[in-house]
């Protein structure tokens, strides 16, 4: 996000060379910093048990990771032009972030995050493991709660996407791979509030 920008700002600063070339390694070394902690538990995702996984969830709860991501998101918002982008997506992009902090401070370890499989549609927010339970993780953000609630509004079509996108996913793993649906609902009651409020559903059914 605040790497991408930088990029482009650098690229409109045709005449100063030197600043541009400062502004594309700042950002690449942005870019590593908000990648890493994605990157690192994606590696475990090769491993299919937990016990064999290197990171656990309550070890590396990612704390000082979203602090920093948060700082530089303030960075960006008071240096860089605005992004063009629909409230509504950032402020999904903003609860998704947040539920996946919340979850490794519960103990989960994350392993994917907006998985999507080629043979179908649809995207699983986030997966990870509690325990041994391989949890396929839908996101819900709101900003308020005068509207459907965020874990009753996965509608059938949504379940349906879900459910065919996890099969994909087990393919990697042994038939006996224990798994589950979660819902996260995370609300945003008031705009400028930094730390939201977050409901998990364990065990959602994925009935249609």
């Amino acid at each position: 996000m605040l790497a991408n920008r930088l990029l482009k700002k650098g690229a409109t600063d045709k005449g100063e060379a030197s600043a541009a070339e400062s502004r594309i390694d700042f950002a690449r070394l942005m870019a590593r910093v908000k990648l890493a902690p994605f990157l690192l538990v994606s590696k475990s995702a090769l491993s299919p048990w937990p016990a064999k996984r290197i990171l656990s969830g309550r070890a590396f709860s990612g704390l000082a990771t979203q602090t920093a991501l948060r700082a530089l998101d303030w960075l960006a918002e008071r240096t860089l032009p605005a992004e063009k982008i629909a409230a509504h997506y950032r402020t999904g992009r903003r609860g998704e972030e947040a539920a996946y902090f919340y979850l490794r401070r519960l103990g989960y370890t994350m392993v994917a995050r907006n998985f999507r499989s080629p043979r179908c549609r649809g995207e699983i927010d986030l997966i990870g493991w509690e325990d041994d339970t391989l949890c396929f993780v839908e996101v819900k953000t709101r900003t308020t709660r005068d509207v459907k609630p965020g874990e009753a509004s996965v509608d059938r079509h949504k379940r349906r996407e879900v459910a065919a996108v996890a099969r994909e996913y087990l393919r990697r793993f042994p038939p006996s791979c224990q798994w589950r649906f979660d819902v996260v609902s995370v609300y945003y009651e008031n705009s400028k509030a930094s730390q939201p409020h977050i409901e998990v559903f364990r065990n959602s059914s994925l009935t249609t």
